[in-house]
């Protein structure tokens, strides 16, 4: 049935699309009261905090080994510079005190390195397996992966961050 946009609709017309829009209307209410009804749950917040507590706790660590294989590795210095950049643009405060601090780790011994990695491997752990285990609960999945297929998970999903970060940080070297 078309529906011209300068023409006048029919009332059949009106009357043939109006259940659609009350259909869309319960779908949008029902899928609202059910997001609500999660979000009143208290495990949901202890997910959230999980996440984003992991998320602070990984971040240093992680540009740490970033800028290590950019440097080491790649010996690239506009890829290092394109990460440098990105500290100072999106950091919100304290830019230069971060940045000081992270070059002279990543020119220091290897400690801060493999300490960044360990930190690296427990960190992503508590990202990934509270948002596993939250959207399990969303899609009424009744069973959780076992401990150590959490952790095979979390480990790959965090290399697959890595590995995202460097294309992305290489193609903006790039350009």
């Amino acid at each position: 049935m078309d529906i011209q946009r300068n023409s006048v609709a029919s009332p059949e017309t009106c009357a043939a699309v109006r259940p659609s829009v009350a259909n869309r209307r319960n779908r949008s209410r029902n899928v609202a009261i059910s997001t609500l009804r999660f979000l009143s749950h208290t495990e949901v917040h202890t997910f959230a905090f999980s996440v984003a507590a992991n998320a602070i706790l990984s971040f240093f660590p992680f540009v740490l080994v970033l800028l290590t294989l950019i440097r080491r590795v790649f010996h690239s210095n506009s890829m290092y510079a394109v990460v440098i950049q990105l500290l100072r643009d999106y950091l919100p405060a304290g830019q230069d005190f971060v940045i000081r601090n992270l070059v002279a780790m990543d020119q220091s011994r290897h400690r801060a390195q493999i300490y960044s990695v360990l930190i690296l491997l427990v960190t992503s752990t508590g990202i990934f397996v509270p948002l596993e285990v939250a959207l399990n609960r969303v899609w009424r999945f009744p069973k959780n992966r076992s401990y150590l297929g959490n952790q095979v998970i979390s480990l790959g999903l965090a290399f697959a961050c890595g590995v995202l970060a460097l294309l992305s940080v290489a193609a903006t070297a790039g350009n």
